[in-house]
């Protein structure tokens, strides 16, 4: 065996993440998110929380909703990395999602 590298141990993590919509041009005073988790193969937690934000924001797009209103989905941010012991799991496989609904920051009484 050649003694000239490393080899790197992979181990799988689950990386939960959020993604918020947004209604273009028309700031809500309700916002929608969805929670997802995925899993993938890396070489340490900080490994997977760049896998996982690629393939995160590989996610985002834009349509046009049943009442013609322009939203689209974004990352809003990897929420955590945690590691799991499973060996027979995919990369990028999602394994929960969750939407809900949190008070918008743009409609403040200040403003």
């Amino acid at each position: 065996m050649d003694d000239n590298f490393d080899v790197v141990a992979m181990g799988w993590y689950w990386v939960e993440y959020i993604m918020r919509s947004e209604y273009i041009g028309k700031p809500r005073k309700r916002v929608l998110y969805e929670r997802a988790v995925l899993l993938l193969r890396a070489s340490d937690p900080e490994h997977a929380a760049e896998q996982g934000r690629v393939l995160a924001e590989s996610k985002e797009h834009s349509y046009v909703t049943a009442r013609g209103e322009d939203l689209r989905w974004v990352l809003d941010k990897i929420e955590r990395v945690e590691p799991v012991l499973d060996d027979t799991i995919m990369d990028g496989t999602e394994v929960y999602s969750h939407y809900y609904f949190r008070q918008s920051t743009e409609h403040t009484k200040d403003k």
